[in-house]
């Protein structure tokens, strides 16, 4: 069993109309301090982190640099006035690491409230649920007091009431026992009285359906081939469409629109993966993907519905991820790790191109999964704890409740254990393990492994794949083979069999 808690969270935006190399010990200090003040919230015990970085930088001038910032950043937060004092010594003795000194400069405007308003932002974050049963794969209802989830008690699709803190499940599937079935991504209609999401049948299909909230009777809008996968991206602002990814066992996916009268589909194009956002005027969808084959960063493009052209948005070497549109249609709001730490930074679009350079937002967030934008200009977002393990538990048949506290069954590979599964016959726990450079970051690494665990004798076999991603493992009655997603390089994610008798 493995234990994870998350948390969804609202940022308040206000917005003006090749392999990576081995770390040194300055990077590897970097990294450590960032965990502490990302990932542990201690910030007090970061910025002393960041201090003794700075006081001896090994020769990393831009280790050196991203560590004040980080120590500015950090006495924001704690609102301590020395925080200038920290941009201050950037820009003074780092000029030539360009974008920490950018970074640095902009905070110090903002400081003194002289920023300009055009090129400015605020933001203010508040956590809005938290625990073992927060789910986002939903998204906010437009005046945000909604969201829509997975309760996973049942597997159901329901409505949660964020003042309240209730639930309200829209489908009715029975427990886990009765069926295996569950929803998955789900997305609000404009006019908020309808919800469209992904059903998945427990058995190795899905399909995208529409439900009511007024009568809660659910309809399948579209079932997908043989071969193909559905995933709800977005709903046109005209009620009209949903934007959704089919992705086929053949590895190529393709962006679409689902007819919400009959369901037919039309394909826009052969490209890309989650998520795909309409801008509010339903003339262009932004999204990200890698530009050319080989390289895993991703850009920044748009699609026009009108003429059916793609425009490069944002071109860098950095990994760029689209967030959402903001309401006016004026910015996009996108992740990047370009400054070192993960950020979120706007870009203004008019005409369907870019205008001007982006805008940075915030530094030193999380690895965030992004929920949607309401009305208001609130930005929903899920975050889980970077690390994860599988742990072992002994339940009371009787009661279902759990004896004793929770064991970590996975000790040499701490953090990076993830997706347990129990062979049916109970002697195996197969795992998969993410040990390559970007598994700290939140996405798996090209080097992810299958390992299989013999419970009777407590050693591992490594099935060696060539994934750069990994999930859902599931033994076959049998336990001669595992059944898992699997995506190769920048393809979409497609079933695999592993044979576990041979490897």
């Amino acid at each position: 069993m493995k234990l994870l808690t998350a948390t969804i969270l609202t940022a308040v935006l206000v917005l003006a109309a090749t392999p990576p190399q081995k770390e040194n010990r300055a990077e590897v200090a970097l990294r450590a301090a960032m965990d502490k003040e990302m990932v542990d919230g201690n910030l007090g015990a970061a910025i002393e982190m960041y201090k003794r970085i700075v006081a001896h930088p090994g020769g990393n001038r831009a280790v050196a640099a991203k560590a004040l910032v980080h120590i500015g950043q950090c006495q924001e937060k704690l609102g301590q006035a020395e925080a200038r004092k920290a941009y201050e010594q950037v820009v003074r003795q780092f000029a030539d690491q360009a974008e920490q000194a950018q970074v640095a400069r902009g905070r110090l405007s903002a400081l003194a409230g002289t920023r300009s308003r055009a090129a400015g932002s605020a933001m203010a974050i508040r956590r809005i649920w938290s625990g073992p049963d927060v789910d986002v794969l939903g998204a906010p209802s437009a005046d945000g007091k909604y969201l829509s989830i997975v309760d996973w008690e049942t597997g159901d699709l329901a409505v949660r009431d964020l003042e309240t803190g209730k639930n309200r499940r829209l489908t009715n599937k029975g427990t886990w026992k009765e069926s295996p079935a569950c929803a998955l991504f789900s997305r609000w209609s404009p006019n908020g009285k309808q919800i469209a999401y992904d059903w998945y049948d427990g058995l190795g299909s899905d399909d995208l359906r529409v439900v009511s909230l007024e009568n809660g009777k659910p309809r399948v809008l579209y079932k997908p081939k043989e071969g193909e996968w559905v995933l709800t991206c977005d709903w046109s602002p005209d009620g009209r469409n949903i934007l959704a990814n089919l992705s086929k066992t053949n590895r190529s996916s393709q962006m679409v629109l689902i007819s919400v009268a009959d369901g037919t589909v039309r394909v826009l194009k052969t490209l890309g993966w989650w998520p795909a956002r309409f801008s509010p005027d339903g003339r262009y969808i932004v999204y990200s993907r890698a530009p050319h084959e080989g390289v895993i960063e991703e850009d920044i493009f748009l699609f026009s519905l009108a003429d059916g052209n793609e425009t490069p948005l944002v071109e860098h070497p950095a990994d760029d991820s689209v967030l959402d549109w903001s309401p006016d249609g004026n910015w996009i709001l996108f992740a990047s790790d370009r400054s070192g730490a993960f950020g979120i930074w706007a870009i203004r679009v008019a005409g369907g191109k870019a205008q001007g350079d982006a805008q940075l937002i915030k530094l030193g967030m999380p690895r965030i999964i992004p929920m949607g934008i309401t009305r208001n200009g609130s930005l929903y977002y899920g975050h889980a704890p970077v690390a994860a393990d599988v742990f072992v538990a002994k339940l009371d048949p009787s009661t279902g409740r759990i004896i004793g506290k929770p064991e970590k069954a996975i000790q040499r590979f701490e953090g990076l254990s993830d997706a347990p599964a129990y062979s049916s016959d109970g002697r195996y726990l197969a795992y998969i393990c993410a040990r390559g450079p970007m598994s700290r970051v939140g996405r798996s690494s090209s080097q992810n492994v299958l390992r299989v665990r013999s419970l009777e004798t407590g050693r591992d076999r490594e099935f060696s794949t060539e994934f750069t991603r990994i999930l859902a493992p599931r033994w076959f009655p049998d336990g001669g083979a595992i059944l898992l997603a699997g995506r190769l390089g920048n393809d979409s994610i497609s079933i695999y069999k592993v044979d576990t008798q041979t490897g």
